[in-house]
């Protein structure tokens, strides 16, 4: 079901005083001046807004390591990271994409990487891979009808995408175009959301991808999978409810986020101008570290300037006695890149486990934005995850691998969720 209201409050985020701004219908803001925290009712539910997984191909798997229902670090990149960063109304469930399956494939996987994790939002889109390997049309619309349906059997709301153009011979393009007429008469058959990505990325007069959204003919480059984005945000935040992520929204330092000191970027800074408690390694050309007023952000936001960058980094780490190995924690907050599409820039922002004994399981990465993406505007991050036996320290990370640009980051919100009802 549709989380839209009836979410309870979690006691120990409210003993936390972590404010939070939802934006609820009326009926429940009702008496209700400004909650602190909501979660889900339902158990499995225990993050803020609504879980959604992505199935799909590699349309949708690129830029991400996917496999998040088995230990090892949650790498959130390409389209999928791209529309969780405009969508603040949604939070990662799985990213389900896999290259070179089809529709087959996709309801072979069906139970482990849908049902399992119940989310409340499904978005699909697949059928590319039907068109090279012999599928009729009749088929693919078959098995996106059957993923529609059981996808409504969890309650959860369902987005379907038209596929990209796909630069082959006539024929090949004559398929796609028969195939997402077929597939926007299914969305309208089943009541689905269309989301019509090849309209997008088609250039009218040939048929192909327009040459600057695509490398390889085949898939959006970032600049097409910035476009996508766009233009699926646009259709989840006109149908999704207006839920935001829970981000700290003091600028006083006296009221942190949990586990995380000066969450608004308050508190005195060192004469070089770099904020309370984070440090600077790494090399780069040029580069400075300070703060700044943004409109976009509650009290101040932390502000990267790189040029040239070589793994410049910038490091806080969490206090040992707030946090514990086993414990579950949500990391959020928001970010504004600028000018790193034209200085051919690469960057991330993590929660690192140092000396984790879970293997493959190092990090939370909620912005792994290797290919050079500007926000639009303000982007949003949510993550969850429970720290692996062996962390030592706990720390959050920028990174600048590379090139050149600025980043801001602020109102960051660390916390431990509650599990089923229990305290992680």
């Amino acid at each position: 079901m549709l989380v839209k209201g009836s979410w309870a409050r979690s006691k120990n985020l409210r003993a936390c005083c972590l404010a939070v701004a939802l934006s609820l219908t009326a009926a429940l803001c009702s008496g209700c001046a400004r909650p602190d925290f909501y979660e889900s009712t339902q158990p499995r539910s225990i993050g803020p807004g609504n879980s959604i997984v992505f199935m799909g191909d590699s349309h949708t798997g690129r830029g991400s390591i996917p496999r998040v229902g088995e230990p090892g670090s949650v790498e959130i990149g390409g389209l999928v990271g791209m529309i969780l960063a405009q969508v603040p109304s949604v939070r990662y469930g799985f990213n389900a994409g896999v290259g070179s399956e089809d529709t087959r494939e996709m309801i072979k996987r069906w139970e482990s990487d849908v049902v399992a994790l119940n989310p409340q939002v499904v978005h699909l889109l697949g059928g590319t891979n039907d068109i090279t390997g012999g599928l009729t049309h009749d088929t693919t619309i078959q098995n996106l009808r059957w993923m529609i349906r059981e996808s409504r059997t969890l309650g959860a709301v369902v987005f379907i995408g038209t596929i990209p153009p796909r630069d082959r011979d006539p024929a090949s393009l004559d398929n796609i175009e028969r195939l997402n007429s077929a597939i926007k008469s299914l969305a309208a058959e089943e009541g689905t959301h269309l989301i019509d990505y090849h309209s997008s990325l088609v250039h009218p007069g040939t048929g192909n991808f327009k040459r600057e959204l695509t490398d390889d003919g085949v898939h959006a480059n970032t600049a097409g999978n910035k476009v996508m984005a766009t233009v699926a945000a646009a259709v989840m935040q006109r149908v999704l409810p207006g839920v935001t992520v829970p981000l700290a929204d003091s600028s006083n330092s006296a009221t942190p986020s949990p586990l995380l000191h000066d969450c608004c970027f308050a508190s005195e800074r060192s004469p070089a101008g770099v904020p309370e408690g984070w440090a600077v390694a790494g090399t780069a050309q040029e580069s400075s570290l300070g703060v700044t007023v943004d409109p976009g952000f509650v009290g101040q936001a932390m502000r990267i300037d790189f040029n040239n960058a070589d793994n410049l980094t910038v490091t806080t780490t969490i206090d040992a006695h707030r946090w514990a190995v086993g414990d579950r924690v949500a990391f959020a907050g928001k970010y504004r890149a600028n000018g790193v599409e034209t200085g051919r820039a690469a960057f991330t922002i993590s929660l690192e486990f140092s000396e984790s004994k879970t293997k493959n399981y190092k990090r939370l990465r909620p912005v792994n934005q290797a290919n050079n993406v500007d926000t639009i505007g303000i982007g949003y991050f949510y993550i969850e995850g429970d720290i692996p036996a062996g962390t030592e320290t706990l720390n959050i990370q920028v990174n600048a691998i590379r090139g050149s640009g600025d980043l801001e980051l602020g109102q960051l919100t660390l916390w431990t969720l509650e599990v089923h009802g229990t305290s992680a």
